[in-house]
């Protein structure tokens, strides 16, 4: 993928992950402010991707929703001017003292496209290329349908928006299944070692049920998540 492709590729996802971010009913926001109307935490996600192997725009959001679950918010001592009614926030000295976000409502993407007639998932570069109509669905813990950006140049009747929907929701259902409940081992597995600071971890069996491909997009994919703390 190269060139002004590989750029509008990019900013694509760039914004499929940002609706649901900041879409209240995935992402819990108010887990961000510090004090109403005076301060937030501002989070920048930050995804390179140093292999492109296909069905990108899945995987993405996989490493995405992994990052933000073991993301730790530094705690905040606030004081309150009360003659000058001014706020000030300091960063507490513990780093051992911190919140986490909750990430169990965000969803995943799973992408739904059509070769011949047939429905794919989990699509090779190779499959990409003969692909002439995809739809990205973005799907929640609970099966349910928040997010849909249709790519390509081909066409789809009604019949085949709503095929493609049930099989992205069936599969969106699992893999948010298995997404949390590896992240849960991996959190239990770091606590049982004492290093609770560690980044997530890939190697348990459990997680070898999810589509190789993916797997090794999780791998290569380094998400990276910078906090910093706003004024409003």
């Amino acid at each position: 993928m190269f060139g002004r492709h590989r750029r509008q590729y990019t900013k694509q996802i760039a914004r499929s992950l940002n609706y649901i971010l900041n879409n209240p009913k995935c992402f819990d926001l108010t887990q961000l402010c510090v004090v109403k109307g005076h301060h937030c935490w501002l989070v920048h996600v930050d995804i390179s991707v140093l292999r492109y192997e296909g069905n990108l725009h899945d995987a993405c959001s996989f490493a995405m929703k992994a990052a933000l679950s073991e993301t730790k918010v530094p705690a905040l001592k606030v004081n309150h001017d009360e003659e000058t009614n001014e706020v000030s926030v300091d960063v507490c000295d513990d780093p051992y003292q911190y919140g986490v976000l909750d990430v169990s409502n965000l969803p995943v993407f799973i992408t739904v496209g059509q070769i011949n007639g047939v429905h794919t998932v989990d699509t090779t570069i190779k499959e990409d290329s003969v692909t002439l109509a995809r739809i990205t669905y973005g799907i929640k813990p609970s099966g349910s349908i928040v997010y849909m950006n249709k790519d390509g140049g081909g066409s789809l009747d009604l019949l085949n928006i709503r095929s493609m929907g049930k099989i992205a929701s069936d599969s969106g259902l699992q893999m948010n299944a298995l997404l949390m409940k590896k992240i849960q081992l991996s959190k239990e597995k770091q606590a049982s070692w004492g290093h609770t600071n560690e980044r997530l971890l890939f190697d348990d069996d459990t997680f070898t049920r999810i589509p190789s491909r993916i797997q090794r997009a999780l791998s290569n994919n380094q998400s990276k998540l910078d906090f910093g703390l706003k004024q409003i």
